[in-house]
Protein backbone atom coordinates (compact mmCIF):
# COMPACT_ATOMS: atom_id res chain seq x y z
CA UNK A 1 0.00 0.00 0.00
CA UNK A 2 1.28 3.21 -0.57
CA UNK A 3 1.97 5.99 2.17
CA UNK A 4 -0.58 8.35 0.57
CA UNK A 5 -3.06 5.60 0.67
CA UNK A 6 -2.49 4.14 4.03
CA UNK A 7 -2.28 7.63 5.42
CA UNK A 8 -5.59 8.08 3.95
CA UNK A 9 -6.78 4.84 4.96
CA UNK A 10 -6.10 5.69 9.11
CA UNK A 11 -7.25 9.34 8.88
CA UNK A 12 -10.95 7.36 7.87
CA UNK A 13 -10.47 4.72 10.35
CA UNK A 14 -9.38 6.97 12.90
CA UNK A 15 -12.74 8.69 12.47
CA UNK A 16 -14.97 6.09 12.83
CA UNK A 17 -13.16 4.64 15.72
CA UNK A 18 -14.04 8.49 17.49
CA UNK A 19 -17.39 8.49 16.06
CA UNK A 20 -18.29 4.62 17.28
CA UNK A 21 -16.48 5.45 20.82
CA UNK A 22 -18.90 8.93 21.16
CA UNK A 23 -22.05 6.92 20.16
CA UNK A 24 -20.98 4.10 23.17
CA UNK A 25 -19.77 7.08 25.43
CA UNK A 26 -23.35 8.12 25.16
CA UNK A 27 -25.24 5.26 25.66
CA UNK A 28 -26.99 5.85 22.02
CA UNK A 29 -25.97 2.49 20.22
CA UNK A 30 -28.10 -0.18 20.05
CA UNK A 31 -31.28 -1.08 17.97
CA UNK A 32 -33.75 1.92 16.62
CA UNK A 33 -35.51 3.15 19.55
CA UNK A 34 -38.61 4.03 17.23
CA UNK A 35 -39.41 0.11 17.15
CA UNK A 36 -39.62 0.32 21.16
CA UNK A 37 -40.40 3.54 21.76
CA UNK A 38 -43.62 4.76 23.49
CA UNK A 39 -45.95 7.52 21.52
CA UNK A 40 -46.46 10.75 23.38
CA UNK A 41 -49.52 12.69 22.01
CA UNK A 42 -47.70 16.19 22.38
CA UNK A 43 -44.72 17.74 20.96
CA UNK A 44 -41.09 17.84 22.89
CA UNK A 45 -40.77 20.30 24.89
CA UNK A 46 -37.86 21.96 23.19
CA UNK A 47 -36.33 26.11 22.78
CA UNK A 48 -36.78 27.67 20.83
CA UNK A 49 -40.69 26.93 20.61
CA UNK A 50 -41.32 26.83 17.27
CA UNK A 51 -44.08 24.07 16.53
CA UNK A 52 -46.57 25.67 13.96
CA UNK A 53 -44.01 28.56 12.61
CA UNK A 54 -43.86 29.53 9.11
CA UNK A 55 -39.76 30.01 7.81
CA UNK A 56 -38.12 31.29 4.85
CA UNK A 57 -36.73 29.44 2.42
CA UNK A 58 -32.85 30.85 3.14
CA UNK A 59 -32.80 30.77 7.10
CA UNK A 60 -30.11 28.89 8.96
CA UNK A 61 -31.00 25.74 10.74
CA UNK A 62 -33.16 26.28 13.66
CA UNK A 63 -30.92 24.57 15.84
CA UNK A 64 -32.82 23.73 19.53
CA UNK A 65 -32.36 22.04 22.76
CA UNK A 66 -34.66 19.15 23.92
CA UNK A 67 -36.07 20.03 27.08
CA UNK A 68 -36.88 16.66 28.20
CA UNK A 69 -35.46 14.70 31.02
CA UNK A 70 -33.23 12.02 29.27
CA UNK A 71 -29.52 10.54 29.17
CA UNK A 72 -30.05 10.20 24.99
CA UNK A 73 -32.20 11.28 21.90
CA UNK A 74 -32.69 10.45 18.49
CA UNK A 75 -33.97 13.47 16.21
CA UNK A 76 -34.93 12.71 12.35
CA UNK A 77 -36.34 16.25 10.10
CA UNK A 78 -37.77 15.30 6.84
CA UNK A 79 -40.25 16.56 4.72
CA UNK A 80 -41.59 15.12 1.48
CA UNK A 81 -37.91 14.92 -0.34
CA UNK A 82 -35.08 12.54 -0.08
CA UNK A 83 -33.22 14.93 1.90
CA UNK A 84 -33.84 13.66 5.16
CA UNK A 85 -31.54 14.36 7.97
CA UNK A 86 -31.32 12.35 11.40
CA UNK A 87 -28.69 11.88 14.69
CA UNK A 88 -28.74 10.19 17.85
CA UNK A 89 -27.17 11.77 20.96
CA UNK A 90 -26.65 12.44 24.92
CA UNK A 91 -26.57 16.02 24.16
CA UNK A 92 -29.65 17.61 24.54
CA UNK A 93 -28.65 21.01 22.07
CA UNK A 94 -29.44 19.57 18.32
CA UNK A 95 -27.34 21.42 15.80
CA UNK A 96 -28.59 20.33 11.77
CA UNK A 97 -25.71 20.77 9.25
CA UNK A 98 -25.80 23.71 7.16
CA UNK A 99 -26.36 21.55 4.30
CA UNK A 100 -28.27 18.92 4.72
CA UNK A 101 -30.67 22.06 6.43
CA UNK A 102 -30.34 23.54 3.07
CA UNK A 103 -31.40 21.04 0.65
CA UNK A 104 -34.23 19.85 3.48
CA UNK A 105 -35.43 23.78 3.07
CA UNK A 106 -34.78 23.66 -0.89
CA UNK A 107 -37.10 20.29 -1.48
CA UNK A 108 -39.87 21.34 0.72
CA UNK A 109 -40.36 25.06 -0.45
CA UNK A 110 -43.70 25.97 0.07
CA UNK A 111 -44.19 23.20 1.91
CA UNK A 112 -43.48 21.43 5.60
CA UNK A 113 -40.71 19.91 7.21
CA UNK A 114 -41.19 17.52 10.43
CA UNK A 115 -38.88 17.11 13.17
CA UNK A 116 -39.72 14.24 15.62
CA UNK A 117 -37.92 13.42 18.72
CA UNK A 118 -37.64 10.60 20.92
CA UNK A 119 -35.93 10.87 24.39
CA UNK A 120 -34.56 7.78 26.38
CA UNK A 121 -35.31 7.98 30.38
CA UNK A 122 -32.84 6.71 33.14
CA UNK A 123 -34.89 3.59 32.71
CA UNK A 124 -34.17 3.00 29.34
CA UNK A 125 -37.65 3.28 28.34
CA UNK A 126 -37.89 5.35 24.66
CA UNK A 127 -40.31 8.11 24.66
CA UNK A 128 -41.56 8.89 20.86
CA UNK A 129 -43.28 12.44 20.43
CA UNK A 130 -45.71 14.05 18.19
CA UNK A 131 -43.77 15.25 15.75
CA UNK A 132 -42.73 19.47 15.71
CA UNK A 133 -43.95 20.89 11.98
CA UNK A 134 -42.20 23.94 10.51
CA UNK A 135 -43.93 25.73 7.53
CA UNK A 136 -41.85 26.38 4.22
CA UNK A 137 -43.16 29.93 2.88
CA UNK A 138 -42.02 30.07 -1.04
CA UNK A 139 -40.73 33.87 0.30
CA UNK A 140 -37.46 34.69 0.96
CA UNK A 141 -36.33 36.86 4.21
CA UNK A 142 -33.79 39.72 3.28
CA UNK A 143 -30.90 38.39 4.10
CA UNK A 144 -28.80 40.50 6.65
CA UNK A 145 -30.25 41.96 10.21
CA UNK A 146 -29.11 44.81 11.85
CA UNK A 147 -29.67 45.54 15.69
CA UNK A 148 -27.82 47.24 18.44
CA UNK A 149 -26.12 45.02 21.25
CA UNK A 150 -26.85 46.59 24.52
CA UNK A 151 -26.99 45.31 27.97
CA UNK A 152 -31.09 44.84 30.07
CA UNK A 153 -30.01 47.66 32.25
CA UNK A 154 -29.12 51.25 31.98
CA UNK A 155 -25.48 51.39 33.75
CA UNK A 156 -24.75 49.23 30.76
CA UNK A 157 -25.37 52.17 28.02
CA UNK A 158 -21.87 52.50 27.59
CA UNK A 159 -21.17 48.76 26.25
CA UNK A 160 -23.19 48.56 23.07
CA UNK A 161 -22.57 47.59 19.52
CA UNK A 162 -24.07 47.81 16.26
CA UNK A 163 -24.26 44.44 15.22
CA UNK A 164 -24.42 42.92 11.17
CA UNK A 165 -26.28 39.29 11.21
CA UNK A 166 -26.29 36.81 8.14
CA UNK A 167 -29.92 35.05 8.07
CA UNK A 168 -28.97 31.97 6.05
CA UNK A 169 -26.04 31.18 8.32
CA UNK A 170 -24.93 32.23 11.56
CA UNK A 171 -21.86 34.60 10.38
CA UNK A 172 -22.20 38.20 13.01
CA UNK A 173 -19.94 40.77 12.85
CA UNK A 174 -19.71 44.22 14.52
CA UNK A 175 -20.41 46.81 12.11
CA UNK A 176 -18.89 49.91 14.75
CA UNK A 177 -18.53 49.29 18.57
CA UNK A 178 -18.73 52.29 20.87
CA UNK A 179 -16.02 51.12 22.12
CA UNK A 180 -13.82 52.37 19.39
CA UNK A 181 -15.40 55.63 19.64
CA UNK A 182 -14.91 56.47 23.53
CA UNK A 183 -17.91 54.60 24.64
CA UNK A 184 -20.04 56.60 22.74
CA UNK A 185 -24.02 55.97 22.54
CA UNK A 186 -24.48 54.50 19.02
CA UNK A 187 -28.46 54.30 18.27
CA UNK A 188 -31.09 54.69 15.70
CA UNK A 189 -29.76 53.36 12.55
CA UNK A 190 -32.35 53.25 9.70
CA UNK A 191 -32.65 52.49 6.19
CA UNK A 192 -33.83 53.44 2.83
CA UNK A 193 -36.23 50.88 1.43
CA UNK A 194 -33.91 47.85 3.35
CA UNK A 195 -30.60 48.97 0.73
CA UNK A 196 -27.85 49.16 2.90
CA UNK A 197 -26.04 51.68 0.65
CA UNK A 198 -28.34 54.45 1.80
CA UNK A 199 -28.06 54.30 5.70
CA UNK A 200 -27.71 56.39 8.49
CA UNK A 201 -27.28 56.26 12.30
CA UNK A 202 -26.13 58.63 15.46
CA UNK A 203 -23.60 58.48 17.85
CA UNK A 204 -23.91 60.57 20.87
CA UNK A 205 -21.17 61.92 23.39
CA UNK A 206 -17.92 60.68 21.29
CA UNK A 207 -15.29 62.35 19.15
CA UNK A 208 -17.98 62.93 16.96
CA UNK A 209 -21.70 63.84 17.70
CA UNK A 210 -24.45 63.90 15.16
CA UNK A 211 -25.54 61.56 12.11
CA UNK A 212 -23.70 59.22 10.35
CA UNK A 213 -25.17 59.16 6.86
CA UNK A 214 -23.99 56.47 4.49
CA UNK A 215 -24.13 56.86 0.09
CA UNK A 216 -23.42 54.54 -1.63
CA UNK A 217 -19.32 53.26 -0.08
CA UNK A 218 -18.72 57.39 1.58
CA UNK A 219 -19.63 58.17 4.87
CA UNK A 220 -20.05 61.47 6.44
CA UNK A 221 -20.61 63.07 9.76
CA UNK A 222 -23.51 65.64 9.66
CA UNK A 223 -24.00 67.57 13.11
CA UNK A 224 -28.38 68.10 12.55
CA UNK A 225 -28.09 69.68 15.82
CA UNK A 226 -29.37 73.73 14.71
CA UNK A 227 -30.73 76.89 16.77
CA UNK A 228 -34.23 75.48 16.42
CA UNK A 229 -33.62 71.80 17.25
CA UNK A 230 -31.43 69.42 19.75
CA UNK A 231 -29.92 66.51 18.33
CA UNK A 232 -32.60 63.61 16.33
CA UNK A 233 -33.82 60.65 16.94
CA UNK A 234 -35.95 58.37 16.08
CA UNK A 235 -35.35 58.58 11.58
CA UNK A 236 -37.70 58.05 9.12
CA UNK A 237 -36.64 57.88 4.92
CA UNK A 238 -38.22 59.19 2.83
CA UNK A 239 -38.86 57.31 0.02
CA UNK A 240 -37.38 59.40 -2.74
CA UNK A 241 -34.09 59.16 -0.29
CA UNK A 242 -33.48 62.99 -0.15
CA UNK A 243 -34.81 63.77 3.00
CA UNK A 244 -35.03 62.03 6.62
CA UNK A 245 -37.77 62.98 9.03
CA UNK A 246 -36.76 63.17 12.75
CA UNK A 247 -37.90 63.71 16.20
CA UNK A 248 -36.38 65.92 18.55
CA UNK A 249 -36.65 65.17 22.41
CA UNK A 250 -36.26 65.43 25.50
CA UNK A 251 -35.83 62.19 28.08
CA UNK A 252 -36.27 61.87 31.48
CA UNK A 253 -35.92 58.21 33.09
CA UNK A 254 -37.33 57.56 36.78
CA UNK A 255 -37.72 54.49 38.48
CA UNK A 256 -40.87 52.81 40.04
CA UNK A 257 -41.12 51.30 43.66
CA UNK A 258 -42.96 48.81 42.41
CA UNK A 259 -43.81 46.71 39.15
CA UNK A 260 -42.03 47.57 36.11
CA UNK A 261 -38.93 49.00 37.73
CA UNK A 262 -38.11 51.80 34.83
CA UNK A 263 -39.64 54.11 32.62
CA UNK A 264 -39.18 57.08 30.31
CA UNK A 265 -40.85 60.20 29.95
CA UNK A 266 -40.36 62.74 26.80
CA UNK A 267 -41.11 66.03 28.22
CA UNK A 268 -40.06 68.27 25.05
CA UNK A 269 -40.26 66.95 21.64
CA UNK A 270 -41.07 68.19 18.05
CA UNK A 271 -40.57 66.90 14.23
CA UNK A 272 -38.07 68.34 11.56
CA UNK A 273 -37.09 67.08 8.44
CA UNK A 274 -33.43 66.74 7.02
CA UNK A 275 -33.45 67.79 3.60
CA UNK A 276 -30.06 65.94 2.64
CA UNK A 277 -29.44 67.79 -1.15
CA UNK A 278 -29.11 71.41 0.40
CA UNK A 279 -28.44 70.07 4.16
CA UNK A 280 -30.72 72.03 5.84
CA UNK A 281 -33.15 71.60 8.44
CA UNK A 282 -36.83 72.53 8.25
CA UNK A 283 -40.42 71.99 9.61
CA UNK A 284 -43.85 72.79 9.75
CA UNK A 285 -44.86 74.95 13.27
CA UNK A 286 -47.73 72.39 13.38
CA UNK A 287 -45.77 69.49 14.19
CA UNK A 288 -42.92 71.13 15.94
CA UNK A 289 -45.37 72.97 18.48
CA UNK A 290 -44.74 73.55 22.18
CA UNK A 291 -48.34 72.74 23.04
CA UNK A 292 -47.92 69.18 21.95
CA UNK A 293 -45.35 66.03 22.16
CA UNK A 294 -44.89 65.02 18.46
CA UNK A 295 -42.25 62.16 17.83
CA UNK A 296 -41.53 58.85 16.29
CA UNK A 297 -41.86 59.51 12.77
CA UNK A 298 -42.68 57.35 9.00
CA UNK A 299 -43.53 58.03 5.81
CA UNK A 300 -46.10 56.71 3.91
CA UNK A 301 -44.93 54.37 1.09
CA UNK A 302 -45.56 57.04 -1.18
CA UNK A 303 -43.68 59.70 0.30
CA UNK A 304 -47.38 61.91 0.66
CA UNK A 305 -47.88 61.85 4.02
CA UNK A 306 -46.12 61.77 7.27
CA UNK A 307 -47.23 59.54 10.30
CA UNK A 308 -46.61 60.46 13.81
CA UNK A 309 -47.60 59.75 17.66
CA UNK A 310 -48.91 63.03 19.17
CA UNK A 311 -50.03 63.70 22.68
CA UNK A 312 -50.78 66.81 24.73
CA UNK A 313 -47.84 68.41 26.52
CA UNK A 314 -48.17 68.10 29.94
CA UNK A 315 -48.18 70.84 32.43
CA UNK A 316 -44.87 71.26 34.85
CA UNK A 317 -45.45 71.28 38.22
CA UNK A 318 -46.74 68.76 40.81
CA UNK A 319 -49.22 66.98 39.23
CA UNK A 320 -46.87 66.37 36.11
CA UNK A 321 -46.20 62.53 37.13
CA UNK A 322 -49.93 61.68 37.38
CA UNK A 323 -50.05 63.19 34.61
CA UNK A 324 -47.78 61.23 32.60
CA UNK A 325 -49.48 57.91 34.50
CA UNK A 326 -52.44 59.12 31.90
CA UNK A 327 -51.10 60.59 28.91
CA UNK A 328 -51.80 59.01 25.63
CA UNK A 329 -50.24 59.28 22.28
CA UNK A 330 -52.74 59.59 19.12
CA UNK A 331 -51.54 58.43 15.75
CA UNK A 332 -51.67 61.66 13.28
CA UNK A 333 -50.75 62.32 9.26
CA UNK A 334 -49.82 65.66 7.74
CA UNK A 335 -49.75 65.59 4.02
CA UNK A 336 -46.88 66.50 1.67
CA UNK A 337 -45.40 67.22 -1.53
CA UNK A 338 -42.64 65.94 -2.64
CA UNK A 339 -42.39 68.45 -5.33
CA UNK A 340 -42.53 70.98 -3.41
CA UNK A 341 -42.13 70.45 0.03
CA UNK A 342 -45.06 72.11 1.02
CA UNK A 343 -46.98 70.85 3.85
CA UNK A 344 -50.84 70.40 3.89
CA UNK A 345 -53.43 68.89 6.05
CA UNK A 346 -53.05 67.49 9.64
CA UNK A 347 -55.34 65.27 10.53
CA UNK A 348 -56.01 62.56 13.13
CA UNK A 349 -55.57 59.02 11.68
CA UNK A 350 -56.38 56.52 14.49
CA UNK A 351 -57.24 58.12 17.80
CA UNK A 352 -56.52 56.84 21.28
CA UNK A 353 -59.70 58.08 22.37
CA UNK A 354 -61.01 55.34 20.56
CA UNK A 355 -58.25 52.65 21.23
CA UNK A 356 -57.99 53.43 24.68
CA UNK A 357 -54.52 52.85 24.24
CA UNK A 358 -51.35 55.18 23.72
CA UNK A 359 -50.22 54.61 20.04
CA UNK A 360 -46.16 54.09 19.11
CA UNK A 361 -43.86 53.09 16.67
CA UNK A 362 -45.92 53.31 13.22
CA UNK A 363 -44.41 51.56 10.48
CA UNK A 364 -45.66 51.60 6.68
CA UNK A 365 -46.08 48.26 4.60
CA UNK A 366 -43.58 48.75 1.14
CA UNK A 367 -46.85 48.67 -0.41
CA UNK A 368 -48.75 51.29 1.03
CA UNK A 369 -51.37 49.24 2.49
CA UNK A 370 -50.46 48.78 6.36
CA UNK A 371 -49.31 50.45 9.35
CA UNK A 372 -48.21 48.05 11.90
CA UNK A 373 -48.68 49.87 15.45
CA UNK A 374 -47.11 49.49 19.21
CA UNK A 375 -50.12 49.92 21.76
CA UNK A 376 -49.78 50.18 25.10
CA UNK A 377 -51.62 51.60 28.56
CA UNK A 378 -49.46 55.10 28.71
CA UNK A 379 -46.55 56.54 27.27
CA UNK A 380 -44.85 55.27 24.35
CA UNK A 381 -41.86 53.44 25.19
CA UNK A 382 -43.28 50.02 24.41
CA UNK A 383 -40.13 48.12 25.68
CA UNK A 384 -40.90 48.76 29.41
CA UNK A 385 -45.03 48.12 29.17
CA UNK A 386 -45.19 44.48 29.87
CA UNK A 387 -48.49 45.45 28.14
CA UNK A 388 -47.15 46.50 25.22
CA UNK A 389 -49.49 44.71 21.82
CA UNK A 390 -48.53 45.35 18.15
CA UNK A 391 -51.75 46.34 16.00
CA UNK A 392 -51.93 46.05 12.13
CA UNK A 393 -53.67 49.01 10.77
CA UNK A 394 -55.34 48.79 6.94
CA UNK A 395 -54.67 51.87 5.47
CA UNK A 396 -57.47 51.51 3.04
CA UNK A 397 -59.98 50.00 5.59
CA UNK A 398 -59.04 51.99 8.29
CA UNK A 399 -59.55 48.27 10.17
CA UNK A 400 -57.43 47.84 13.03
CA UNK A 401 -56.77 44.15 14.27
CA UNK A 402 -54.72 42.46 16.70
CA UNK A 403 -52.40 39.95 14.48
CA UNK A 404 -51.72 36.40 16.90
CA UNK A 405 -48.12 37.06 17.35
CA UNK A 406 -48.23 39.02 20.57
CA UNK A 407 -47.39 37.32 23.94
CA UNK A 408 -48.04 38.42 27.52
CA UNK A 409 -44.93 40.59 27.67
CA UNK A 410 -44.03 44.12 25.78
CA UNK A 411 -43.93 43.65 22.44
CA UNK A 412 -41.69 46.93 20.75
CA UNK A 413 -39.59 47.77 18.04
CA UNK A 414 -41.14 46.36 14.49
CA UNK A 415 -39.84 46.81 10.76
CA UNK A 416 -41.19 45.65 7.34
CA UNK A 417 -38.74 43.53 4.79
CA UNK A 418 -37.64 45.20 1.50
CA UNK A 419 -40.95 42.70 -0.07
CA UNK A 420 -43.37 43.44 2.89
CA UNK A 421 -43.67 39.60 3.36
CA UNK A 422 -41.69 38.95 6.41
CA UNK A 423 -41.62 41.31 9.75
CA UNK A 424 -39.20 41.71 12.46
CA UNK A 425 -40.40 42.63 16.23
CA UNK A 426 -38.41 42.96 19.47
CA UNK A 427 -39.97 41.02 22.10
CA UNK A 428 -39.77 40.26 25.72
CA UNK A 429 -41.22 36.78 26.02
CA UNK A 430 -38.67 34.56 26.63
CA UNK A 431 -37.68 36.11 29.67
CA UNK A 432 -39.47 39.14 30.72
CA UNK A 433 -36.09 40.79 30.59
CA UNK A 434 -34.18 41.34 27.55
CA UNK A 435 -35.85 42.20 23.63
CA UNK A 436 -35.22 39.17 21.28
CA UNK A 437 -35.68 39.39 17.97
CA UNK A 438 -38.85 37.46 16.56
CA UNK A 439 -39.95 37.05 12.71
CA UNK A 440 -43.33 36.39 11.56
CA UNK A 441 -44.73 35.64 7.98
CA UNK A 442 -47.19 38.38 6.28
CA UNK A 443 -49.50 36.58 3.50
CA UNK A 444 -51.17 38.40 0.71
CA UNK A 445 -54.32 38.23 3.17
CA UNK A 446 -52.10 40.66 5.59
CA UNK A 447 -52.14 37.40 8.10
CA UNK A 448 -49.28 37.44 10.02
CA UNK A 449 -48.18 34.44 11.08
CA UNK A 450 -47.07 32.40 14.35
CA UNK A 451 -43.37 33.81 14.75
CA UNK A 452 -39.98 32.60 15.80
CA UNK A 453 -37.16 33.07 16.92
CA UNK A 454 -33.83 34.15 15.54
CA UNK A 455 -31.89 30.98 15.15
CA UNK A 456 -28.26 30.78 16.86
CA UNK A 457 -25.70 28.24 16.06
CA UNK A 458 -25.53 27.38 20.00
CA UNK A 459 -29.23 27.14 20.96
CA UNK A 460 -28.57 28.23 24.25
CA UNK A 461 -27.00 31.76 24.05
CA UNK A 462 -29.90 32.96 24.62
CA UNK A 463 -29.64 31.70 28.06
CA UNK A 464 -25.99 32.65 28.33
CA UNK A 465 -25.80 35.73 26.55
CA UNK A 466 -27.84 38.60 28.44
CA UNK A 467 -28.32 41.14 25.75
CA UNK A 468 -30.98 42.90 23.72
CA UNK A 469 -31.37 42.74 20.49
CA UNK A 470 -32.20 46.15 20.09
CA UNK A 471 -33.94 48.24 16.77
CA UNK A 472 -33.88 45.20 14.38
CA UNK A 473 -34.00 46.23 10.80
CA UNK A 474 -33.57 43.80 7.80
CA UNK A 475 -31.20 44.59 4.83
CA UNK A 476 -31.31 43.12 1.67
CA UNK A 477 -27.47 42.89 1.74
CA UNK A 478 -24.54 43.67 3.62
CA UNK A 479 -23.16 47.15 4.86
CA UNK A 480 -20.59 48.07 2.40
CA UNK A 481 -17.93 49.83 5.07
CA UNK A 482 -15.85 48.82 7.39
CA UNK A 483 -16.08 49.76 11.29
CA UNK A 484 -12.76 52.14 10.34
CA UNK A 485 -14.33 53.84 8.01
CA UNK A 486 -16.88 54.75 10.70
CA UNK A 487 -14.43 55.18 13.52
CA UNK A 488 -12.34 57.63 10.79
CA UNK A 489 -15.51 59.70 9.93
CA UNK A 490 -16.09 60.29 13.37
CA UNK A 491 -12.41 61.53 14.47
CA UNK A 492 -12.40 63.87 11.17
CA UNK A 493 -13.28 66.45 13.09
CA UNK A 494 -12.79 69.26 10.59
CA UNK A 495 -15.03 67.19 7.67
CA UNK A 496 -18.18 67.58 10.20
CA UNK A 497 -21.10 68.82 8.15
CA UNK A 498 -23.28 71.51 9.75
CA UNK A 499 -26.61 71.59 8.67
CA UNK A 500 -27.88 74.63 8.05
CA UNK A 501 -31.53 75.97 8.99
CA UNK A 502 -34.61 77.00 7.15
CA UNK A 503 -34.84 80.29 7.15
CA UNK A 504 -38.76 80.71 7.73
CA UNK A 505 -38.56 78.75 10.91
CA UNK A 506 -38.37 81.26 13.85
CA UNK A 507 -35.20 81.49 15.71
CA UNK A 508 -34.19 80.84 18.32
CA UNK A 509 -37.11 78.60 19.35
CA UNK A 510 -37.99 79.56 23.20
CA UNK A 511 -37.14 76.68 25.62
CA UNK A 512 -39.64 74.43 26.74
CA UNK A 513 -39.80 74.55 31.02
CA UNK A 514 -38.27 71.43 32.23
CA UNK A 515 -39.89 70.14 35.45
CA UNK A 516 -35.74 68.51 36.45
CA UNK A 517 -37.13 69.04 40.00
CA UNK A 518 -39.87 66.20 39.57
CA UNK A 519 -37.65 63.42 37.76
CA UNK A 520 -34.49 61.64 38.95
CA UNK A 521 -31.60 62.47 36.69
CA UNK A 522 -32.09 60.07 33.75
CA UNK A 523 -29.80 59.14 30.68
CA UNK A 524 -31.26 57.75 27.36
CA UNK A 525 -33.50 54.75 27.43
CA UNK A 526 -30.88 51.82 26.26
CA UNK A 527 -33.40 49.01 25.37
Amino acid sequence: MKTADAGKFMKIGTSFLIALLSAWSCGVSGPDPSLQAVRTDRPPKHFPEMDGTVIPPNLAPMNFRIDETGNAYSVRIAGGGSAAWQTRTGDPCIRIPLRRWRALLSENRGGRIEIEVMARNQDGAWSRFRSVTLLIADDPIDPFLVYRRIGPVYEYWNKMSLVQRNLENFDETAVLDNNDLGTTCVNCHAFLNNDPERMMFHTRKGPGTGLMLVQGKTVRMINTKTAFNDHTSFPSWHPDGNRLAFSTNKFKQFFHALGENRDVIDIASDLVVYDIPSNRITADPRIASPDWLETQPEWSADGKTLFFCRAAAPKPGPNAYNDYLTLKYDLMGIDFDPATGAWGEIRTVLSSQKTGLSIAWPRASPDGRFLLLAMTEFGNFTTFRPTADLVLMDLRTGQVTKPDINSGRAESWHSWSSDGKWVVFSSKRVNGIVTLPFFSYVDKDGVMHKPFLLPQKDPSRYVTDVFNFHLPELIKRPIPLKARDFVKSAYDRENILQAGLDPKLPVPKAKKEEPSALWSPGVLPTN
